[in-house]
């Protein structure tokens, strides 16, 4: 039963990085508010009710995007930094984490850059506070 359940969450997490993706394009193409939830729908092939079952709302949706590349780009430095205790070198790392997954992920640092204000309330709080909860400074 754990594989089935595994599995089942594997699906959910890759058709939910599938609609972020694209939305992320879209949003990145259109603007976030010239794109309608039935753009997705048509872009990702995920009926209306299936989107909403991933996300509440268009906003939702938009913060999720977000957080989720906010969360891909501070675990990967976190791990990176791990094993150097070297300021310059970790220094180095920081910007060489940020620029080759910024190069990585076009459509997504432009949602970042473009919408950062699109969001209200405790969505935009979270988001703009995420960033600052990993130190670059020597390891521990």
């Amino acid at each position: 039963m754990r594989t089935k359940v595994s599995s089942d969450l594997s699906r959910y997490d890759q058709k939910l990085e599938l609609i972020l993706r694209a939305s992320a394009r879209i949003f990145a193409e259109k603007s976030y508010h010239s794109t309608s939830m039935r753009d997705i729908s048509r872009a990702t092939g995920v009926s209306l009710a299936g989107l909403y079952h991933y996300c509440k709302s268009k906003e939702e949706l938009l913060f999720l995007i977000q957080d989720h590349c906010f969360g891909r780009v501070l675990q990967r430095l976190e791990e990176r930094l791990q094993s150097e205790s070297d300021p310059m070198a970790r220094l180095r790392i920081f910007i060489d984490n940020h620029l080759s997954f910024f190069a990585a992920n076009m459509a997504e640092m432009k949602v970042l850059s473009h919408e950062a204000e699109s969001l209200a309330g405790d969505l935009h709080e979270h988001v703009s506070t995420r960033n600052g909860n990993t130190q670059a400074g020597p390891a521990k």
